[in-house]
């Protein structure tokens, strides 16, 4: 009986045949090659998309300065402003930033200055203090047509960081929603924010910077009493508009 191997073209028995595969180890001088140039390409696909992001906020941020007018913050000598009048400046001060600015005596008695900066409105209120008058309140009032809440918050937060407290309700009335912040600030100062967005696109924002060591110094100025007038002098008062 012939118990010679198969030939080639036939099919060994099934299990009769074993493989032995010789493994190749990469060299490890070109593993650390490969490694490195794999930190290489990370590094610069890393660089490339932190200059896109960078680049992106930072045209986003001027396009929110630009569009939102004078910025609100921190002025070069450490203290609060609103457009370019810093917390504490005096009626001269605000004066020589702008000539136009209207300076009269409000009805509670105290002296305030009325101006206006790239569209809006200021106000700012003084008290007198050893130093002098000095502005203690600053108020601002604008419209914007094409900047929303999200825009002017985006902008508030990159200066001062999260808000200390802050709420937002939706009128159904009206349509609007209305939203209000407060920071507190160093120096004593706190700055009030609030937002107006209506459905076709307009936003009203309004703030206001209060330094509250002064304003605790702001005792309410005395007012003579006023008695009611008598009743010869409500009929004197009391006249149709025709004789």
């Amino acid at each position: 009986m012939d118990t010679a191997r198969p030939p080639f073209d036939e099919d060994p028995p099934f299990g009769s045949m074993r493989y032995r595969v010789r493994r190749r180890r990469m060299p490890k001088k070109d593993f650390w090659l490969m490694i490195g140039m794999l930190a290489v390409l990370a590094g610069i696909l890393g660089y490339a998309v932190q200059a896109y992001v960078s680049r992106d906020q930072a045209d986003r941020g001027t396009w929110i300065a630009n569009a939102l007018g004078p910025p609100t913050g921190i002025a070069s000598d450490g203290k609060l402003r609103l457009g370019s009048v810093p917390m504490a400046a005096t009626p001269r001060e605000v004066r020589r930033i702008h000539p136009g600015a209207v300076i009269g005596v409000d009805r509670n008695g105290r002296q305030v200055a009325l101006f206006e900066e790239e569209g809006g409105k200021y106000r700012a209120t003084f008290l007198d203090t050893v130093h002098g008058a000095q502005a203690y309140r600053i108020t601002y009032r604008q419209t914007f047509n094409t900047i929303g809440h999200d825009s002017v918050m985006e902008r508030l937060a990159a200066k001062f960081g999260r808000p200390s407290t802050g709420d937002c309700e939706r009128k159904v009335a009206s349509g609007s929603s209305d939203c209000r912040y407060t920071w507190w600030l160093r120096d004593s100062n706190r700055l009030q924010v609030t937002t107006r967005s209506w459905a076709g696109g307009r936003t009203d924002v309004s703030m206001v910077a209060v330094n509250t060591y002064l304003e605790g110094k702001a005792k309410p100025i005395a007012r003579p009493p006023t008695l009611p007038p008598t009743k010869t002098q409500q009929r004197d008062l009391e006249r149709l508009p025709i004789d």
